[in-house]
Formats: C-alpha cells, sequence, structure tokens
C-alpha cells in the first residue's frame, strides 16, 4: 500500500499524479454496456430528428450545429420573430417525438430561461406503484 506521504511532491508542493500505481489511477472509460446503451440512444434521438418535417428538422439541425437566430433566419428566409416561433414549434415537436421513443423530457426553470433534462427513465406520474 501506498502512503499519500510517501508520493513524490513537485515545485509547487502539489503530489505527482503520474507516480501513483495504476490499481489507485481510476479507470474513466465507460463500460461496454453503457456505450451500447448510449449508441441506441443517439440512435432512437436521430430518427426522432427525422421523422420531423423539413422546417422542424432544417431548425434542430440548424440549432444542433451551434447557428444563432440570425443565422437560420437568413437560412429559412424568414424574419427572426418567425425564427423564434419556428425554434419554438422545433422543440416543442421533437419533445413530442422523443417521448414516443422512450426519452422524456422534462422542463425546469432557471430565472427566465427555461433548460430541458432529458431523460430515458419514465416520468413518476407514468412509473408503476412499487409493492
Amino acid at each position: 500500500m501506498v502512503h499519500i506521504q510517501e508520493l513524490p511532491v513537485n515545485k509547487s508542493g502539489r503530489r505527482k499524479r503520474s507516480h501513483l500505481p495504476d490499481e489507485l489511477i481510476p479507470d474513466s472509460r465507460p463500460l461496454q454496456d453503457q456505450v451500447i446503451e448510449s449508441q441506441e440512444e443517439l440512435e432512437r434521438i436521430e430518427g426522432a430528428i427525422n421523422r420531423l418535417n423539413a422546417r422542424p428538422n432544417a431548425v434542430i439541425v440548424a440549432l444542433c450545429d451551434g447557428r444563432g437566430y440570425s443565422e437560420i433566419a437568413q437560412q429559412l428566409g424568414i424574419s427572426s420573430g418567425g425564427t423564434r416561433r419556428n425554434v419554438c414549434e422545433a422543440r416543442n415537436l421533437l419533445e413530442a417525438e422523443l417521448n414516443k421513443v422512450g426519452i422524456y423530457v422534462t422542463r425546469r426553470t432557471k430565472t427566465r430561461k427555461a433548460t430541458r433534462t432529458y431523460s430515458t427513465q419514465l416520468p413518476k406520474e407514468k412509473q408503476l406503484p412499487s409493492p
């Protein structure tokens, strides 16, 4: 067993992690089951996006690409107000599609901006009671 006091210290007084034995360094790689589950979930999300009509699909893809509202407005040939409406509609349609494939979106509000949390667990009201 290696005691913390035995580990080498660098010039700033911090312990050097590179000298830790391998058994003390946690493996940060995901488990195979987690990788497969993530890939399946990603496929369900991509399928939900692909099932959207042309305009909501284009809006969601543009948002995923990191485009701003002004860029989306220019791409779709609509006003900035129309873009905001289209983004809201596309998010709601995507949320409905995700619910169909078992990915439930719960909305939490922080100050004035809404944040969305994606979960593959059933919402509490849809869960079966425990015996």
